[in-house]
């Protein structure tokens, strides 16, 4: 009963849901009383237990563990572009803050995608960012999730500063995320003009003149905007192209 309380109390302040604390809870070590807490046990759901390593969350580990998620399937359950600009965000958490105003949750069509970036934007809310602390606010699912989008990279690794993993120009992870954030908008106005495409039709069932015009003009701005979108993407596009040298010249 005290316990509940405590988890009640914890949840209220963190914002983090019951079940994913008692999850955390059963985790914990127990000073080697065995039981599912136990560090020598299975670590619950997500081989979680077995993926700390002096303080590190091995992608790796959490991956080998008996119970783990397939990484192909929990890719899956996410779309093309959600899986590149979450892993742009998480190894370069640098360019996260030029990311917030832009990118609400509610904007990402993926569950699993929308609870990943939420957490990232509570432990930036909160306090200093680690991965670390994104990762133990996460169900064990969206915790396989961010070990298959870090890949081989272990959690801490990623929440350091420099390029995507220490091995991309922070330059390029900018302009990818652009794109990224470009195509994101392109498939909401896509599926904005679907409906509106499909609302066009009634009403042109229905006669309804002034609800064609209406749903006219919004097919004609969403046109607008399509091109604006792709003009935007092509800029992104030219500019993350290498620069081209002259035959000769200085490497």
């Amino acid at each position: 009963m005290l316990r509940d309380g405590y988890l009640q109390t914890l949840r209220q302040v963190s914002g983090v849901e019951e079940r994913v604390l008692l999850e955390a809870l059963h985790r914990a070590p127990d000073g080697g009383r065995g039981g599912p807490g136990h560090a020598g046990g299975s670590g619950g759901h997500g081989g979680a237990g077995s993926a700390h390593d002096g303080g590190r969350i091995s992608a790796d580990s959490v991956m080998s563990s008996p119970d783990a998620f397939d990484p192909k399937a929990v890719l899956r359950a996410i779309t093309p572009v959600e899986r590149e600009l979450l892993r742009f965000l998480l190894l370069a958490p640098e360019l996260q803050g030029e990311v917030v105003e832009r990118l609400p949750p509610a904007d990402l069509p993926s569950t699993p995608a929308r609870e990943l970036w939420s957490a990232v934007l509570a432990v930036r809310e909160g306090g200093p960012y680690t991965s670390e602390a994104v990762y133990v606010r996460l169900d064990p699912e969206t915790q396989a999730l961010m070990a298959a989008l870090l890949g081989g990279t272990s959690v801490s690794a990623a929440g350091g500063a420099g390029g995507v993993g220490g091995r991309t120009d922070a330059g390029l992870a900018e302009q990818g995320i652009e794109q990224c954030l470009l195509r994101l908008e392109l498939e909401r106005l896509e599926d904005r003009d679907r409906f509106t495409r499909v609302e066009l039709a009634e009403a042109e069932r229905d006669a309804d003149r002034a609800a064609i015009d209406r749903f006219m003009t919004e097919i004609s701005h969403h046109n607008e905007n399509r091109r604006a979108i792709h003009r935007r993407l092509e800029q992104a596009s030219l500019l993350a192209k290498p620069i081209a040298r002259p035959a000769g010249g200085r490497r």
